[in-house]
């Protein structure tokens, strides 16, 4: 790592900074759902819950109290958005067609950054976290900073987003490659510092900032209840609902379906929900006929749970391509500021270029787990081949993805909405934007000191 940026570098911050302000504006205040909202609501009181937890809304109200706009968060996203991106072009060339190519997709993927949602935040500060990891190299001078940041921004998207608790695993294995654990005990160590971070982040959202409890496993444990019992016969929902003066056992079979339990529990028109709310005594009833049914169909749990993963995946489908939330371009209009989105052109051509993009695979899940799967395959052939470091990272940062797509199939999020794959997209660009060109690394080589401007890698 250069101590000052060359000239192309600083072209390059010039490039980024432009392009920064001009999909700021394009998608300026942001788009925000009925969740973003919520969250909003949390920002702005102070008080919070753990349905999405605490991390995106405490953060919104520390921007917000510092600069008055609840456009902070947006233009946060933004930045951030763009400083990955400029890292990750760091040492390309930018007169390249790598360069550009992977700027088009930068361009063609800022639908991610303008969403305010805990899996942008996530997936922003994981992939920034992600480049500085792969920046350091044995005896550089920056390593401890870099390892702090890297750190600091891990555990940072872990308490945005817990349940990609399984998707650390694996980097915080490559962080650990800069220290002298080796072997079973960095492997241990590995697999036990995220466990570790999950209980201190649990801690601190119900200790520190006093997060109420609203159960979100119980409805994922209302669609396990409900999928055994319309493929055993048998009806295992608890007193506790069947009694619910809304409550219709035959409606909730006819209503069912694994891919997602929200019609349910959402009906569409706004309907009265068929269950009841949470609270302590009924999730506590729900979890142990949950776990009744578990016990008693074992396999029929794991044959709803896989045919929901693969609604998920979009190998199997509900709906027609242009009725899947593949990319969120608006303003929830229950939204408690009285928000439109306003008029904008470019903005609108964005949206009509994503339109025309639904029926490809490229809002399909599967497609991403394709593709970090055979990123990682390659990535894990050539940190074989070459023992350098560099491959080893990236194959963790691809394992990554795999594992943060397959952890979906225990718990498996709603299969219309493409933000639980925003991850694997940066993880994609990781590996598009690293191994292009010609001049890869191969043990021994410094392109860092020989080719500052010229070196495809992002580290030795």
């Amino acid at each position: 790592m250069s101590d000052t940026p060359t000239f192309q570098q600083r072209l390059k911050i010039a490039v980024s900074a432009i392009l920064f302000l001009w999909v700021l504006c394009a998608f300026m205040p942001g788009s925000y759902s009925v969740d973003s909202w919520n969250q909003y609501l949390q920002m702005v009181s102070g008080n919070y819950n753990d349905w999405f937890g605490p991390a995106l809304p405490a953060t919104w109200r520390f921007l917000w109290l510092a600069s008055g706009s609840f456009m902070s968060l947006y233009v946060l996203q933004m930045a951030l958005y763009w400083v990955f991106i400029t890292l990750l072009l760091w040492r390309q060339h930018i007169i390249s067609l790598q360069y550009w190519v992977v700027m088009g997709m930068a361009v063609f993927f800022c639908f991610i950054p303008q969403y305010i949602m805990r899996d942008s935040l996530m997936s922003l500060t994981w992939g920034i976290a992600c480049l500085l990891l792969l920046r350091v190299k044995p005896g550089d001078k920056y390593n401890i900073p870099l390892l702090a940041a890297t750190f600091a921004l891990f555990y940072y998207g872990l308490w945005v987003r817990p349940n990609a608790l399984p998707a650390l695993v694996p980097l915080l294995w490559a962080c650990l490659a800069n220290t002298r654990l080796r072997g079973k005990v960095r492997l241990l160590a590995a697999v036990a510092a995220p466990f570790v971070l999950f209980v201190g982040i649990q801690a601190f959202n119900y200790k520190v900032l006093k997060t109420t409890k609203e159960y979100p496993a119980y409805k994922l444990k209302l669609l396990d209840i409900a999928g055994i019992s319309k493929l055993s016969g048998e009806n295992y929902f608890p007193a506790c609902i069947t009694s619910y003066p809304a409550f219709s056992y035959d409606t909730v079979m006819k209503n069912y379906h694994p891919a997602t339990f929200d019609n349910i529990y959402w009906p569409d028109g706004g309907g009265k929900p068929m269950v009841p709310y949470p609270d302590a005594t009924l999730n506590s009833s729900v979890d142990a006929s949950w776990k009744k049914a578990v016990a008693k169909h074992p396999l029929l749990y794991l044959k709803n749970r896989g045919e929901g993963f693969l609604y998920y995946l979009h190998i199997f489908k509900r709906f027609k391509d242009d009725e899947y939330w593949n990319v969120a371009i608006w303003i929830d209009p229950g939204n408690p500021l009285h928000m439109q989105l306003p008029d904008n052109k470019v903005r609108d051509a964005f949206g009509r270029t994503y339109n025309r993009m639904n029926p490809t695979c490229l809002y399909a899940p599967w497609f991403w787990l394709l593709l970090n799967a055979v990123a990682f395959a390659w990535a894990a052939w050539q940190w074989n081949k070459t023992r350098a470091p560099f491959w080893q990272v990236l194959a963790c940062i691809q394992l990554s993805g795999l594992l943060y797509i397959l952890s979906q199939l225990p718990v498996y999020q709603h299969d219309r909405d493409f933000r639980y794959t925003y991850w694997n997209v940066f993880v994609a660009l990781i590996a598009i934007g690293a191994v292009s060109g010609k001049n890869f690394l191969k043990p021994g080589n410094n392109p860092v000191a020989s080719s500052p401007d010229g070196a495809i890698s992002l580290t030795t």
